[in-house]
């Protein structure tokens, strides 16, 4: 099952209570962060992986609100995994995102600070938000350069080198 840490603001808008801490997971695709923030007005939730930082930004007006962004996590993470040559964890990831997911709060303050300067990077980008595809920017965020676990990447190319990653989905 999917665990994902909610801040306040997107537990509010889900409408869900929190359990207190995060558990670990075994499946390395079931544990993300959600957040919201608002772009010209308009609510926009940022939903990213804790520990590869790939993130995914899911307009209320577009996918129909905040109860509606859990369901397209999926269906994108399906697009990345084809991108990056990780088709092979689709199933398994469907899988994980069919049962209940758990929420909970947040306490990893690193991916959350990760967060902010991606919304940050969507505020002041400089694109035109009401005529800009919220994907072109996605792709954006995972292909800025950062340091991610010590090392100067991008979340896409540590996604690829991802070691929980390179095992055969069927070894969990």
């Amino acid at each position: 099952m999917a665990q994902f840490r909610l801040t306040h603001k997107f537990a509010k808008d889900l409408k869900v209570s929190l359990s207190e801490d995060p558990k670990s997971q075994p499946h390395p695709l079931d544990d993300w962060i959600c957040d919201v923030f608002r772009v010209n007005r308009r609510k926009v939730a940022l939903v990213t992986h804790v520990e590869t930082l790939i993130s995914f930004l899911f307009p209320y007006r577009e996918v129909g609100g905040a109860t509606n962004v859990l369901d397209h996590l999926p269906l994108e993470l399906t697009s990345f995994l084809r991108e990056v040559d990780r088709e092979e964890w689709v199933p398994s990831m469907f899988e994980i995102f069919n049962r209940e997911p758990i929420f909970t709060k947040t306490k990893n303050r690193k991916a959350l600070g990760h967060m902010n300067d991606f919304k940050n990077m969507v505020s002041f980008s400089g694109y035109d938000l009401s005529k800009s595809p919220w994907n072109d920017i996605s792709i954006t965020l995972r292909e800025t350069p950062m340091v991610i676990h010590g090392s100067i990447t991008n979340p896409k190319e540590y996604f690829s080198s991802y070691e929980k990653l390179r095992m055969k989905p069927s070894a969990l």
